[in-house]
């Protein structure tokens, strides 16, 4: 990831809390943006949130003025837990991808992009990750593609679109091996590599949500679901990777003291801004609370679920991830300009390799109608139909405009020869017979 002058940008960042379901406590903007005064004065050196769950109807210009003035950027979503955000992925296409989906996907777009600080919107979340679930793989790319030609026809700045996998093994294959299926398939030309066709339907950033890093004595080299894999793995990435969630479940980590759960070290971070940078741009660390308000999962905050309103208090395991984020930052080096550029694949070749390695037969997303061109044509429909009733509508009140002239003018006409009657009459009168 670069900033617009060309120079590296690498996220550290924190999911945001959820908010609560009900739609009274959706959305606050004073306890939204008491979150991030309370990171603020917690001196906590970040400079990205992710964002969960939004409404692409509300006006969140509040909330993103005041992290614009912090210098944060945010992630958002561009799909929902349920109704017309929904990615059906136990669906087989098309019907894993509705019109309701593109036009939620729109209303998204649309009320995000007058923030400057909206560092893209995540299209997916762990869509495909189980081998049920695989088959809506041509869903997500098929939605991808549509949006980003809404944001080519559409937008006058650039809007990345973003999708996170799960970094988890489906049968006899690692996570790491399915990260590169995955990677590939969502970053792979639908045209020829010899052609640009497919320019504009490329996923714009690859984000991995992992969970190692469970013990104090790990490495870059040496991990239980190895960073190095991972970096290994998708070294011949197209496109700018992150890590969209990171951190182990709390109660997994291993202690070298009794302490309780959570304490995590956080020393990955280091390895994700250095080590590997050449081909990484930085992280979301999971997170500040998570949902379910319990001490073993991943929150940072405890107390209860976040309500919406209310800061929660930070425990030892943020300040260890506060501590980690004051030491380490990225050191800058001659790989931060010297990126190494593989050629792009032909999603032929990539889906020939999924269905000889895995058995993993896909449709073609040629063969999902288009929610975009479906919705310009429907567009362009209602513009001639309104130019139609505008052009009648003009025309009926033009011919009436003129038939009340002429009856005016008839009726003026038919006065004055009245009139003319009247006078010669009078004069006839008048004479002395």
């Amino acid at each position: 990831l670069y900033y617009a002058n060309g120079e590296r940008f690498f996220m550290k960042g924190l999911a945001f809390p959820i908010s609560p379901q009900d739609a009274i406590h959706g959305y606050n903007s004073t306890g939204w943006i008491s979150v991030l005064d309370q990171l603020r004065e917690l001196d906590l050196n970040f400079n990205t949130i992710r964002l969960y769950k939004m409404d692409p109807s509300v006006d969140y210009s509040l909330f993103f003025d005041a992290a614009a003035q912090m210098g944060v950027y945010v992630m958002v979503p561009l799909t929902g837990y349920s109704g017309d955000g929904d990615l059906k992925r136990e669906l087989s296409p098309p019907d894993c991808y509705k019109p309701a989906l593109y036009g939620y996907g729109v209303r998204g777009i649309n009320n995000y992009k007058r923030y400057p600080n909206v560092l893209g919107g995540v299209i997916g979340n762990e869509v495909m990750n189980s081998a049920d679930t695989w088959g809506s793989a041509p869903c997500v790319k098929a939605y991808t593609r549509d949006l980003k030609k809404y944001i080519t026809k559409h937008l006058h700045r650039p809007f990345p679109l973003i999708y996170t996998a799960q970094h988890g093994g489906i049968g006899a294959y690692s996570p790491t091996k399915v990260l590169e299926h995955t990677l590939d398939y969502l970053s792979c030309s639908p045209a020829s590599e010899e052609s640009d066709d497919g320019e504009n339907e490329y996923l714009d950033i690859f984000g991995v949500n992992i969970e190692s890093w469970c013990d104090p004595n790990d490495t870059f080299l040496y991990t239980a679901g190895s960073y190095h894999e991972v970096w290994e793995g998708l070294h011949h990435s197209q496109i700018p990777l992150i890590f969209s969630e990171m951190g182990c479940p709390q109660v997994l980590y291993k202690h070298n003291e009794s302490v309780g759960y959570g304490r995590r070290d956080w020393n990955q971070i280091d390895v994700v801004l250095n080590d590997m940078s050449d081909t990484w741009s930085g992280f979301s660390a999971y997170a500040y609370e998570d949902g379910t308000g319990r001490i073993d999962g991943f929150n940072m905050f405890e107390g209860h679920s976040w309500d919406g309103f209310h800061t929660l208090k930070p425990n030892l395991d943020f300040f260890n991830f506060q501590k980690q984020m004051k030491m380490v930052d990225h050191r800058p080096s001659e790989d931060d300009y010297n990126i190494t550029t593989f050629s792009k694949q032909s999603c032929s070749v990539v889906e020939k390799t999924l269905m000889n390695c895995c058995g993993v037969q896909l449709q073609d997303v040629d063969d999902i109608p288009s929610r975009f061109e479906a919705a310009e044509a429907k567009k362009e429909m209602v513009e001639v139909l309104y130019l139609l009733i505008a052009g009648f509508t003009i025309a009926v009140l033009g011919f009436g405009f003129a038939k009340y002239k002429q009856s005016k003018s008839k009726t003026v006409h038919d006065e004055e020869e009245e009139q003319v009657a009247l006078k010669t009459k009078k004069n006839y009168d008048s004479i002395d017979p």
